[in-house]
């Protein structure tokens, strides 16, 4: 790439090439491909081109060079339009390569994955952070880094032109119990960012990779 050298996990078909189904998986800052090579198997086995960039950006300040990267990545492999999957702050670089790129995607399937907790590890949890904003931090991008200032969860300036087909992942559990009700505070978190992603909250945490 003209960007550089870019390290890439994944599977990929030479005999499909860029006509087979694409689904590019994306972490956030600092994340490690490796983690998730378990999904990577399972989409494969689903004759799946799958590929898990490690792009460079350090912090999520420098998402707009990550998406130009994905953007070079896919031209060179001549991928029209790839499903994007983020994780955590993953998701935030798959939003915003939809806003800035809205033809060169299809659907996104955007999920927190580090919040799912048993009731030891949450306990566990709230001792390292007694707010456990970390749980969702990633998604307050939606709302320009903050809580909603507002009753109408209006969406932050962050997320001016975003449109897209989204399939929202949220382990819905109050303090490490299921809750699938989502009357505890990340479960209503949940809701909150699903409107502003105006889709539906599919609860995953009965779920594994498997689904």
């Amino acid at each position: 790439l003209a960007s550089g050298p870019l390290a890439v996990w994944g599977s990929w078909d030479p005999a499909l090439g860029a006509t087979g189904r694409t689904v590019i998986l994306l972490m956030g800052p600092n994340g490690e491909p490796a983690s998730m090579r378990s999904l990577i198997d399972k989409l494969a086995g689903k004759s799946c081109q799958v590929l898990a960039p490690k792009l460079p950006g350090t912090n999520i300040k420098q998402v707009e060079g990550d998406v130009k990267i994905l953007l070079e990545l896919l031209d060179w492999l001549g991928v029209a339009k790839p499903l994007l999957y983020g994780r955590d702050w993953g998701a935030i670089r798959a939003i915003k390569f939809k806003i800035c790129h809205p033809k060169r995607a299809t659907e996104l399937v955007l999920e927190n994955f580090g919040a799912k907790y048993n009731e030891a590890e949450y306990k566990a949890q709230i001792k390292k952070d007694p707010t456990m904003i970390g749980d969702f931090e990633a998604f307050l991008w939606l709302f320009d880094g903050t809580f909603p200032k507002t009753g109408d969860c209006a969406p932050g300036s962050n997320m001016k032109g975003f449109k897209a087909k989204v399939s929202f992942l949220w382990p819905c559990h109050n303090a490490g119990r299921h809750d699938p009700k989502r009357k505890g505070w990340m479960g209503k978190a949940a809701i909150m960012f699903a409107k502003v992603l105006k889709t539906e909250v599919v609860d995953t945490y009965l779920m594994d990779e498997d689904g």
